[in-house]
């Protein structure tokens, strides 16, 4: 009974022979009973060569609870300095280490913390995780890793901040399989949500600069939107989708999301324009109008926009929309000013070509013609080097122009570009 104890002890007079054993178990008392400003100023005063060994320990544990954190280093600056010559020396070293990393003094810190864990027959595991958290901080990270795998074989509420951060060790030390799997293993966990949320993330990213784009989706999707990252998370599901083969998988994600960023919507734009040009190779012409039409409701990028009004004019020409078609070229004509330059596979001739078919088709020569005849113009004024392709579309357009010309009955004009045909005499149309 401390409370009895107390009243015992304080009772001992300055003068008996055993007043020092009395101040000091007093002490003891009243840091039982938590008065430890009066156990403090006890055990300051007391000069006993008998406790002078104990005496810092208890003064330790008071100021843990009363002092600041610098005030505790100041007070065991010395104390550590001198070795062990103090009992429960192993608690110092431990106090001290933690306030030095309370302080954010990390290399003091390790020092001491390393120091504990080596005379400590059974560290404590916080002290083991500011150890390796200390590491961390000063970049000493083959020893982070060590501190931090100490701690993987119990489940506490360290287990998951450990494994948070031996994936930023991995990723200091350019490993990063390693880190995917830490990181991984700290998503999986719910003992704290802010540490399973930044672990995703840190997961998503690896996998994305792997190029496993569907574990990174995955990861940057369960991201909510009230968390910090959120917002990061989204721009790189904009950024793969953009780019994604599985158009589905990655549809399906950017429907479960409630409010769309820009990024998200010129994704939206990109990925359906890819998902279109897929269904052109396997030459499934509907469901490909049907991707470039999704992709022309954001029209956000405007290369990306280009493309899809020619490709849908092309479909449109295939299931036999020639009038649709033409108004998609004519867009067409128009946005492409706005580009610099389009890309492989896809030219201002070869639009001029399509639209004048489109004018061939609904029986239109009269508009045909002049189109017809852009393609001339355009080849001769742009077009340096002598391709099949080229050759083909010019040699094709002038037999066209005859054609129309022979339609209306213009058989002097018909029979000029008749004999351009002939006499060009084209590579390959002999």
């Amino acid at each position: 009974d401390y409370a009895d104890a107390r009243d015992l002890l304080i009772r001992v007079p300055d003068d008996h022979p055993r007043s020092g054993d009395a101040r000091f178990y007093l002490a003891l008392s009243n840091i039982e009973l938590g008065d430890l400003s009066e156990a403090e100023e006890l055990l300051t005063g007391l000069k006993s060569e008998k406790y002078k060994k104990q005496i810092p320990y208890y003064i330790t544990r008071i100021k843990v609870k009363t002092a600041t954190k610098s005030e505790l280093v100041s007070y065991l600056d010395p104390i550590v300095a001198e070795g062990s010559n103090y009992d429960h020396y192993q608690d110092l070293l431990r106090i001290y280490g933690e306030a030095l990393y309370d302080l954010k003094i990390y290399h003091e810190a390790a020092e001491n913390l390393d120091k504990y864990c080596q005379v400590s027959v059974d560290p404590k595991r916080e002290a083991v995780y500011k150890l390796g958290y200390s590491y961390l901080k000063t970049e000493n990270c083959e020893s982070a890793v060590k501190s931090f795998n100490q701690l993987l074989n119990t489940e506490d509420d360290l287990l998951q901040p450990a494994l948070f951060n031996l994936g930023h060790c991995f990723l200091i030390l350019e490993d990063r399989s390693s880190a995917r799997i830490a990181f991984l293993k700290a998503s999986l966990r719910y003992d704290d949500m802010e540490i399973k949320y930044e672990a995703l993330y840190h997961y998503g990213l690896l996998n994305k600069l792997e190029g496993s784009y569907d574990e990174a989706l995955t990861a940057f999707g369960e991201i909510p939107e009230y968390h910090p990252r959120h917002k990061e998370a989204i721009k790189h599901i904009a950024e793969i989708i953009a780019e994604s083969k599985q158009y589905d998988k990655a549809i399906a994600i950017l429907n479960g999301i409630d409010e769309w960023t820009l990024e998200l919507k010129e994704a939206y734009q990109k990925l359906n324009f890819n998902k279109g040009l897929s269904h052109l190779d396997r030459n499934e012409s509907k469901a490909a109008d049907e991707s470039f039409s999704r992709s022309l409701q954001y029209p956000l990028d405007e290369l990306t926009r280009v493309q899809a009004l020619y490709w849908k004019a092309d479909v449109s020409h295939t299931l036999g929309k020639y009038g649709i078609s033409n108004q998609h070229l004519e867009e067409f004509f128009l946005r492409s000013k706005k580009v610099a330059e389009l890309p492989k596979g896809l030219s201002l001739l070869a639009a001029y070509y399509l639209q004048g078919y489109n004018y061939l088709k609904l029986g239109d020569y009269t508009l045909a013609v002049p189109a017809f005849k852009k393609v001339l113009k355009y080849a001769s004024d742009n077009i340096k080097e002598d391709d099949p392709f080229t050759r083909s579309l010019i040699y094709d357009a002038t037999l066209r122009i005859g054609d129309c010309y022979l339609k209306r009955n213009s058989y002097a004009e018909a029979l000029q570009y008749y004999d351009s045909a002939i006499n060009e005499k084209y590579k390959g149309y002999e």
